[in-house]
Formats: C-alpha cells, sequence, structure tokens
C-alpha cells in the first residue's frame, strides 16, 4: 500500500505578521475566529524535493507512514481575513523558501562568524591586542 499524500499549507513569517496586525488594527466588531494562513496545499514530499533542489543537498529524503491521528489536510479558509482585513498571503512557497534557506545561511555564517572570534578571543588572550584586532580583522 502506498503512503497516504499528506497536504499542507505554508505561511511565510512576514504575510501571517501582517494578517496578525491587521487583525489587532482592524475597527471593524469581529466575533470569532479568523483563520490566516496560505490556501496553497502542497505535499510534504514536494516541499522536500523544493528544499532538497534549492539547497542543492545530496541527502536522502526518507518516506514514513503518517501517524492515524494526523489531519491529510491543513488548508486554512482565508474568506473573512480577505473580507474583513483585506488581507491574504503575498508571499508563495518558492520565495518563502528561498528567504527561509538565506536566512539561514546568513545565520550560519554569522554563528561561524563570531564562534570563530570567540575561539581566537580565548586561544589568543594572552597576546598583546593588536594580534587580537588584528585576527578579528581578517575574519
Amino acid at each position: 500500500m502506498a503512503p497516504e499524500r499528506k497536504q499542507e499549507a505554508f505561511c511565510y513569517i512576514d504575510d501571517a505578521i501582517d494578517a496578525l496586525a491587521a487583525l489587532v488594527n482592524t475597527d471593524k466588531d469581529i466575533m470569532g475566529p479568523v483563520n490566516i494562513g496560505n490556501p496553497e496545499e502542497y505535499s510534504i514530499k514536494e516541499i522536500a524535493y523544493m528544499i532538497a533542489f534549492l539547497t542543492n543537498s545530496k541527502s536522502s529524503i526518507i518516506h514514513k507512514e503518517l501517524p492515524s491521528d494526523d489531519p491529510k489536510r491543513r488548508k486554512p479558509d482565508i474568506t473573512l481575513a480577505k473580507d474583513l482585513l483585506r488581507w491574504s498571503p503575498k508571499i508563495g512557497i518558492s520565495e518563502g523558501l528561498e528567504r527561509t534557506i538565506a536566512y539561514f545561511k546568513n545565520l550560519i555564517k554569522l554563528t561561524n562568524y563570531i564562534c570563530i572570534n570567540i575561539i581566537i578571543f580565548f586561544n589568543l588572550s594572552f597576546f598583546t591586542k593588536v594580534f587580537l584586532q588584528f585576527s578579528i580583522y581578517i575574519n
């Protein structure tokens, strides 16, 4: 038996924040839930392959059975958000993944830079400040 396709809806954080800001700042009397999110659905498999492609990953993708109690679809109905808040998501899955990957690549570079300098600081703390400043400069 082939594994079932699980469908997910992914909303980029900037879109979610815009929706929440619109909800908080509205002068309309809203009672009840207002769904926010992106109604575009993708399978987890599709997302995994997109990420592997965008990151040039050579990782293998492992397929597992879904838990029996896991919802098969998570498509938000954003009709109220569109009607009451005049909001809908602007960033699609490709752009959202590209932005997210760029963010984490930058974070890794920054983290490596900081770690290298901390190591240099501790390893060279007995040298003069000139050596320490030179080490930071070349990084």
